[in-house]
């Protein structure tokens, strides 16, 4: 999760394991400006994945719009490339992956009222050695990563689901609503309702 690959162009490639359950990820085809392409790493982690995936989204939502403004498509790449240039360094040694550990824990349980201590009881260490470890490979810490997919699945279900602002708070993983819509509108710049009225595309059934 918030890693990037860059193949150039006639690599043969392929999976070294089947895709976990749940797996999701965005695959783009592009061209860039040579300038562009050698400031981009073949791998890293996203320093602002939130940013980035934000960007994904909306490049994949111009591309099916028949009146996107020229251009638009381009420069949401452009951007994107630059969010993929600027990844942070290595994180620092973690023999035991106890980091990789926490992350996949956030990943499966972050709907349950879980904390950084219980993160850290379920990998088996001290938090605040864990808290360290995380933030050292992912670049935040452990209260935020729950806090983006708790965010994160909010917005999935803002997206394709009718529930209300209460009852998605509620299975995203946020016990009350109030401070839901708080951290939603720091973090994404609107209301939950605004963004999903933003985003809500209509259907129409026709004969």
């Amino acid at each position: 999760p918030d890693r990037f690959l860059h193949l150039p162009p006639g690599l043969e490639h392929a999976g070294t394991a089947d895709y976990p359950r749940g797996l999701r990820f965005t695959w783009l085809h592009f061209l860039a400006p040579a300038r562009v392409l050698r400031a981009l790493p073949a791998s890293g982690a996203l320093a602002r994945p939130a940013i980035a995936h934000d960007l994904a989204r909306r490049l994949l939502d111009e591309q099916d719009r028949d009146d996107a403004p020229p251009g638009a498509c381009d420069l949401l790449m452009h951007l994107l490339l630059l969010e993929c240039a600027h990844a942070r360094p290595a994180a620092e040694t973690d023999p035991r992956g106890l980091a990789e550990q926490a992350r996949v824990f956030i990943a499966t349980r972050h709907r349950e009222p879980i904390s950084a201590r219980d993160v850290a009881e379920h990998c088996g260490c001290h938090p605040d050695h864990l808290g360290r470890l995380f933030r050292a490979r992912f670049g935040r810490s452990l209260s935020q990563a729950i806090q983006a997919e708790r965010l994160a699945t909010a917005r999935g279900l803002l997206r394709d689901g009718h529930d209300g602002i209460g009852a998605v708070a509620r299975a995203s993983g946020f016990a009350e609503a109030h401070y839901f819509r708080r951290l939603f509108r720091r973090a994404c710049g609107c209301t939950p309702g605004d963004w999903r009225r933003a985003r809500t595309r209509m259907h129409v059934n026709a004969r």
